[in-house]
């Protein structure tokens, strides 16, 4: 079972992917980790700029959907359950979509909650005052071009077969999940 994420940013998809791994027995894949990992060995700074520069140039270098099926083959060899998350792409989703196996939650959160949460997590790459994190969601919401390195969410949140609200309670939360694992 391979469940795949998409999100916007500071909606929870931690927090979903930790009561997986705790909870149900899942392993973790990240796009960040992947695109995290290639910064760190180019020598550059990782912050949300640094990744979505990155991010275009290995689509760039290797098609629209390569970061995805690197992390796909390394979770089908490495473990019988997984999730992986950050898919930002129209292009992930429509490759995703060819496999068997496929299966895209969405979740989503009020975009003031979304930023005291990332100010909570003291990330390098979330450490932005409120306009930059409004103007780096709107850049990674919607984008009218057919370029494949673009991110666009909204299309990716159209396509998901799931739909979590996570404006509540952990429990709540958890609960949602529990029912779409099931």
């Amino acid at each position: 079972m391979i469940i795949w994420i998409t999100w916007t940013l500071g909606a929870g998809k931690w927090t979903i992917s930790d009561y997986l791994i705790e909870k149900k027995w899942f392993k973790h894949y990240s796009v960040s980790g992947y695109i995290t990992e290639e910064i760190k060995k180019r020598w550059m700074e990782v912050n949300r700029d640094t990744m979505y520069q990155v991010w275009r140039e290995l689509k760039r270098e290797n098609w629209a959907d390569f970061i995805v099926k690197e992390l796909y083959k390394k979770a089908k060899t490495e473990w019988w359950k997984a999730i992986i998350e950050s898919i930002r792409s129209p292009w992930e989703v429509d490759w995703l979509k060819e496999l068997d196996d496929f299966k895209l939650i969405s979740v989503d959160a009020d975009i003031k909650t979304r930023y005291e949460r990332i100010k909570l997590r003291w990330s390098e790459k979330d450490n932005v005052d409120y306009e930059t994190f409004v103007a780096n969601n709107a850049r990674e919401w919607d984008s009218d071009s057919i370029d494949p390195t673009k991110i666009n969410l909204s299309k990716c949140v159209l396509q998901a077969d799931f739909k979590i609200d996570n404006n509540w309670s952990f429990q709540d939360l958890y609960d949602q999940v529990d029912e779409i694992v099931s």
